[in-house]
């Protein structure tokens, strides 16, 4: 088995930790934090990548997503819908 799918495996379990131990403790920081961490050792299981492509990989995504909510939300403000 890749070394990388074994990380990426440990990663996901770790991450779902702190996922939940955020939620237990209401700490958003440490929720978003397994998450993320979570994401990053799914993307390293299935994929076999390293985890500097799996982090760039998710940058690239949240980069995307933010500009895509910058969007929606300039047409919003623009049409009235929402206030800036």
């Amino acid at each position: 088995m890749n070394e990388d799918r074994v990380i990426g495996r440990w990663h996901q379990w770790v991450g779902q930790a702190k996922e939940s131990w955020g939620l237990l403790t209401h700490d958003g920081v440490v929720a978003h934090a397994g998450r993320r961490e979570r994401l990053s050792g799914v993307i390293r299981q299935r994929y076999g990548v390293a985890r500097d492509e799996a982090a760039r990989a998710i940058a690239a995504w949240e980069q995307a997503r933010r500009a895509g909510f910058r969007r929606r939300h300039r047409r919003a403000t623009q049409a009235g819908r929402i206030e800036p």
